[in-house]
């Protein structure tokens, strides 16, 4: 069966890193996801707050990563809000952790272009995202916005199946 392509996404930026000697921690899917949630204890998380914890000196990089083949993102706006790609819960997390000195906090956005056969990828930090949420009434996000709100380009190498993400480069640009 052929991979989902946000975790194929997630498992070529991991190897990026493992290149080019950064260190990189998935942060694992907690264990109330093989349970019956409503049985455990609501002390326990139910989510997780974003996928990568990547570091190189002198900076902490915490990630969450989106890959589309759609023009833009839906955004969860409330709890309520159901079936989003950006989830509440996310966009908290990451605003936290940016809080604290020397880390830096954000999305990695790939979008998939099918006409062409081609992926863009961009990082956001999550200042510009919330500077984005706070100035529109938009409910998603595409590639413009992120453009618009200073997103970092990343340079992306295509290997023969896989990519290769400057990752390095990414960090030298933040």
């Amino acid at each position: 069966m052929a991979k989902n392509p946000g975790k194929v996404f997630e498992d070529d930026v991991k190897k990026s890193c493992q290149r080019d000697n950064i260190f990189v921690d998935r942060v694992r899917d907690n264990a109330t996801s093989y349970f019956d949630v409503d049985k455990i204890d609501s002390l326990y998380s139910k989510e997780n707050p974003y996928d990568f914890h990547i570091y190189k000196y002198p900076h902490l990089m915490c990630l969450e990563l989106k890959y589309t083949k759609y023009p833009s993102l839906s955004i969860q706006q409330n709890t309520e809000d159901k079936n989003k790609m950006i989830k509440l819960h996310q966009i908290e997390a990451l605003t936290k952790a940016s809080e604290f000195e020397g880390v830096k906090a954000g999305f990695l956005f790939c979008f998939y272009n099918e006409q062409n056969n081609q992926e863009s990828t961009y990082y956001m930090p999550i200042e510009n995202f919330n500077k984005f949420l706070k100035s529109t009434t938009k409910k998603s996000i595409n590639i413009i916005d992120v453009v618009t709100y200073g997103c970092v380009k990343l340079e992306q190498v295509k290997l023969r199946t896989h990519y290769h993400y400057d990752i390095k480069g990414l960090f030298d640009n933040i």
